[in-house]
């Protein structure tokens, strides 16, 4: 590929977020990325699975040793088994290309949380008292909150996707361009904070949502951040009660 000939760290990121790349350009890009053995899990993750989006015969065997060509920063069998059926299953399953090279079909639309009007503005701290995130159908806890599989999925679209207008509407450019640091440094931010903020309000109600923000968290370090942005990730200590949260804002 002529496009590899000068190829560093961050031209190779640019180009994995393309998605009109064939099977045969997605194999080129992960060969050269073991060739130059840049380890880093989430950005190779996503570029397998970018491969066998665009592989028009997706085989788990060929699948399989794409995979497990990279251990060990990858994974073991288990992983490449639960990223196949990703991609494959019933419930996630792909069109199949019509021709080798095809464009994306439209995403479908997003589902919007009504907002109430009580909730429209900031707190003390110049928070606002509703994320982005929760507007756009993030939800965690026991009651009403999102499978794993269904809020990884809405994460990465969140991520990699241009946000509803009504969203740019209300938040401005908070959350910047898709796939930029500023949109992954305020999703991060927002779990941080919310993790923080539940676990000292009342640990026992808040247990599964605080769990859920801290599995979605390390999700989002793993994929997106490790190996591509530089800034520190968010680490979550031990609750203290007189411990002052320290929230960086973008």
């Amino acid at each position: 590929m002529e496009m590899l000939a000068s190829l560093n760290l961050a031209e190779l990121r640019d180009l994995s977020h393309r998605r009109d790349l064939d099977a045969d350009e997605w194999t080129v890009m992960l060969l050269e990325w073991r060739r130059r053995e840049l380890r880093a899990r989430g950005p190779i993750l996503m570029m397998l699975e970018r491969w066998l989006h665009a592989s028009p015969d997706k085989s788990y065997e060929l699948f399989r040793e794409m995979h497990l060509m990279f251990r060990p920063w990858v994974g073991q069998e288990a992983e490449a088994q639960s990223c196949w059926e990703w991609w494959t299953g019933a419930d996630h399953a792909r069109p199949a290309p019509t021709a080798h090279r095809r464009t994306p079909a439209a995403p479908p639309a997003w589902r919007l949380i009504a907002r109430p009007s009580e909730r429209s503005g900031r707190t003390g701290r110049g928070l606002r008292d509703e994320s982005a995130m929760h507007r756009c159908g993030y939800l965690v806890g026991e009651t009403h909150g999102l499978s794993l599989a269904a809020r990884h999925a809405l994460l990465d679209r969140f991520f990699t996707e241009a946000l509803p207008g009504v969203i740019k509407a209300e938040y401005g450019d908070e959350y910047g361009a898709p796939w930029s640091e500023k949109r992954l440094r305020r999703m991060a931010n927002f779990m941080e904070f919310n993790i923080e903020r539940f676990r000292r309000q009342d640990p026992a109600h808040f247990g599964a949502a605080v769990e859920a923000w801290q599995a979605d968290l390390e999700y989002l370090r793993a994929r997106y951040h490790d190996g591509w942005f530089p800034f520190p990730w968010p680490r979550v200590t031990a609750a203290v009660a007189h411990d002052v949260l320290e929230l960086e804002l973008v």
